[in-house]
């Protein structure tokens, strides 16, 4: 896929090995771009399962970041330390979230790199997620995971507003969908989990009442979104609104419980997989459900509609079909 000029863009995408970079990967490389895929693991089974320039990165090697960033128009960052590893070790959340980010960036701006498009998280607002929140809500979560991704965005943002380079900052909700490993670590996701017990238990149990709310957005609406930010000239993509803002909420906009998504994904399994599945919750005094949650953004249109959300439901269970089953 060519940008105005006719040549074929070379995107670098470091955290290959996860749910997240390895379908971006796959995505680009259905689009026509040449990917460089970054990961810790050079033997990871993403890299093997793509035809791609498989990179390691050695993340205090400068000399090594420099490298793997040369013959690079944009950079997508999708490395980072998960909430659960950032709570246990939360100077190391500030290393890998914060000073990883500062020394990739440092790297692409010294090697010529064009745009830095970086992935950050919804929950750097707040712990639970709740109410109206656009760009224009002030973040307030103090856990580790938050802290230490705001720590990476600003650094971003800080060398977009120096004109070092075109850094752009995606905060993504929940998002699910099929891994294109076994291994990649995304299974304690809600969905992603849902749709394996699907498989593995025939039925599905959560583990509260369920009347929590999130945002959960398709992973084929990230990439294609990301497709398009690696494609256009992001700065003049709507000049009648003015320069559109380089930090982005991207979610699907829908407030949905835990329980509605469970009973999505329960509807899916007769037609998808052929037979039906149960379903468990745990029941408490209050049945009401919680506040509900409305993440949606000042600057980017819908993503996606609930057609696309059971098309990415429904391949991730004939995914965990193939393999769990």
């Amino acid at each position: 896929m060519g940008d105005k000029m006719g040549k074929t863009k070379r995107v670098l995408i470091t955290g290959g090995g996860g749910l997240v970079g390895g379908r971006v990967a796959e995505h680009l490389l259905c689009s026509g771009f040449q990917v460089r895929l970054g990961t810790r693991d050079i033997k990871a089974d993403v890299g093997r399962l793509l035809d791609v320039d498989l990179v390691a990165i050695e993340w205090s090697d400068e000399e090594c970041l420099r490298a793997i960033c040369q013959d690079v128009d944009v950079i997508v960052n999708a490395m980072g330390m998960n909430a659960t590893d950032c709570a246990y070790n939360p100077a190391g959340a500030l290393l890998v979230n914060g000073v990883y980010v500062a020394s990739l960036l440092k790297a692409a701006i010294a090697s010529g790199v064009k745009r830095f498009i970086h992935l950050s998280t919804a929950h750097v607002y707040a712990s639970p997620l709740q109410g109206w929140i656009s760009e224009s809500t002030c973040p307030s979560n103090l856990h580790p995971y938050a802290t230490s991704h705001r720590s990476g965005e600003d650094t971003v943002l800080w060398a977009g507003e120096q004109g070092h380079i075109e850094g752009i900052v995606l905060r993504l909700s929940n998002a699910f969908g099929r891994p294109l490993a076994t291994r990649v670590r995304c299974w304690m996701l809600l969905v992603n989990d849902l749709c394996r017990q699907a498989v593995e238990n025939k039925n599905l149990t959560l583990k509260g009442n369920g009347l929590q709310h999130r945002d959960f957005i398709p992973l084929s609406a990230v990439c294609g979104l990301i497709d398009r930010l690696c494609q256009v000239d992001f700065f003049r993509i709507d000049e009648s609104r003015g320069r559109p803002s380089p930090l982005l909420n991207v979610g699907s906009g829908y407030s949905m419980s835990v329980i509605a998504m469970a009973e999505l994904i329960q509807s899916r399994c007769k037609p998808v997989l052929g037979y039906d599945v149960g379903l468990k919750r745990q029941s408490c005094s209050n049945e009401q459900e919680g506040p509900a949650l409305n993440y949606v953004s000042n600057h980017l249109p819908s993503l996606c509609d609930m057609e696309s959300f059971m098309d990415e439901i429904d391949k991730l269970l004939l995914y965990c079909n193939e393999y769990f089953r």
